[in-house]
């Protein structure tokens, strides 16, 4: 008998492939509308909860976006997965584009741009004037469009139009992913934007190429001694750093009182540097015979406190270690630090997972040297520095923000305030210069007491001018 395989041929084989591609492509979309539908009903109801899983976002749009002829940027170029409502935020850019489609100009140029920036993820969605957009220019309040029933184009000049609650449904999309949307209208164009909080996921690509900036300052406080012999070499090794570059404290009472004042004199002496301080919960010491115990995560809350009046905290990572893990005690060090690094890890390449995520997801992707690449000259691109400054502020606008704690957040924007003037002075630019100067602005409406209305109003209107300044950073950088 002839076996089957001899009557196919070869390009036989490549159509029924192609085929059964196409058919798991369809499914996969039927799929995908149907888990859509369902979150949207349940998003109308209030009763949705995101659901964060790894999305690579490049990837979502080359598959949604094939062949359409959108301009399409990233900040970062070398954009990261990240752990986001993969339902959720398809809605909201699919609406976006279909809108910048369907009331741009026909035949108009699209852009889509995507950036990180401290934490939060940006999407923008440029578009050029379509037929109507006198209209929408004479509009007072453009927040308007994303209110229950409202619809903004007349149906005589478009065979379909919405019944006006796709707004609202995308704002409740952006609320339930802890963000916000806008939109823009300028002579020249239309720009609707979406910005929410999000967790860099660890993939192995990440990982392997993390490394710490040059001159990261490294500190570990451990009471234990075999912990103090042990660990640092570990830490060495993941993070490809040089052991002596690590700073080891916790031998005896004298080290576990003093370190929090060293290393905040330390930050001081080195104002530009980053540091990783990871540090274990119960540090134990004798005193005339009598074992007793500080908390190190309460001296790590002690010691971020101090640096926030000079505006150094933002350069710190802290991490704890214990071996006590339930919720009550982890909810107690997340309060206090920044994250945790297990004690159960034992292998260097799990050390490097823990401490390359926790870094990316408080600093961002690290672009500067390894420390052991010392002998090269580091030569820091200018948007670059502007783009890092607004990822400082952002960092501080995400942070909890409480009426006793304004006094101290209101000098590190007032500090900020002092580095945007010199920066605006470095780049001749005019775009950037009044980026600069509407961010000296919201930040001058801040001033004075305490304001609940800041958390709806003041915050959010600097945080989109920063945004809009990493814009025309990224747009200024490409040319």
């Amino acid at each position: 008998m002839v076996p089957p395989s001899q009557f196919c041929s070869a390009e036989t084989g490549v159509c029924v492939l192609a085929h059964c591609s196409a058919i798991e492509d369809e499914l996969n979309n039927t799929l995908g509308t149907v888990l859509c539908d369902a979150a949207m009903r349940d998003l109308i109801h209030d009763c949705y909860e995101a659901k964060c899983e790894a999305l690579d976002i490049p990837a979502m749009i080359s598959r949604l976006y094939k062949g359409a002829l959108f301009e399409v940027s990233f900040q970062p170029a070398d954009f990261p997965k990240l752990l986001l409502d993969q339902q959720l935020f398809k809605v909201i850019m699919q609406n976006g584009v279909s809108n910048a489609l369907k009331y741009g100009k026909r035949g108009g140029k699209i852009s889509i741009c995507l950036m990180l920036i401290g934490g939060v993820l940006c999407l923008i969605i440029d578009n050029e004037p379509g037929d109507q957009h006198a209209k929408l220019l004479d509009m007072g309040n453009p927040d308007l469009v994303f209110a229950q029933g409202v619809t903004l184009h007349d149906s005589s000049d478009h065979e379909a139009v919405s019944n006006g609650d796709g707004g609202w449904i995308i704002r409740k999309c952006a609320t339930a992913l802890g963000g916000d949307v806008s939109l823009t209208f300028s002579p020249n164009s239309t720009t609707f934007r979406l910005t929410c909080p999000v967790q860099i996921y660890a993939t192995e690509q990440l990982i392997s190429n993390f490394h710490l900036p040059v001159n990261t300052i490294v500190y570990f406080v451990d009471d234990s001694n075999i912990q103090r012999k042990l660990f640092p070499p570990q830490l060495a090794t993941s993070l490809n750093i040089r052991k002596d570059n690590i700073i080891v404290r916790g031998a005896d009472e004298a080290e576990i009182r003093s370190w929090p004042g060293e290393l905040r004199n330390l930050m001081q002496k080195q104002p530009e540097s980053q540091c990783l301080l990871i540090c274990d919960e119960n540090l134990d010491y004798a005193t005339n015979g009598v074992i007793e115990s500080m908390s190190g995560s309460a001296q790590v809350q002690q010691l971020r406190d101090e640096l926030k009046e000079q505006k150094l905290e933002w350069n710190l990572l802290a991490l704890m270690r214990s071996g006590n893990d339930n919720k009550e005690d982890v909810a107690t060090y997340l309060s206090r630090a920044h994250g945790l690094l297990s004690k159960s890890v034992a292998m260097p390449q799990d050390v490097l997972a823990q401490v390359a995520l926790a870094w990316c997801n408080r600093f961002g992707l690290p672009t500067l040297q390894r420390q052991g690449d010392l002998d090269c000259s580091i030569q820091e691109d200018e948007f670059e520095l502007v783009i890092s400054e607004v990822n400082l502020t952002m960092g501080m606008l995400n942070g909890p923000v409480l009426e006793e704690g304004w006094s101290a957040l209101w000098k590190q924007l007032h500090q900020a305030k002092g580095t945007w003037q010199l920066l605006a002075g470095m780049h001749p630019s005019a775009a950037l210069a009044e980026c600069f100067q509407q961010a000296i602005d919201e930040v001058n409406k801040l001033r004075g007491a305490y304001q609940a209305s800041y958390l709806t109003h003041g915050f959010p209107a600097l945080k989109h001018t920063l945004i809009q300044l990493i814009e025309v950073c990224v747009k200024e950088k490409a040319c």
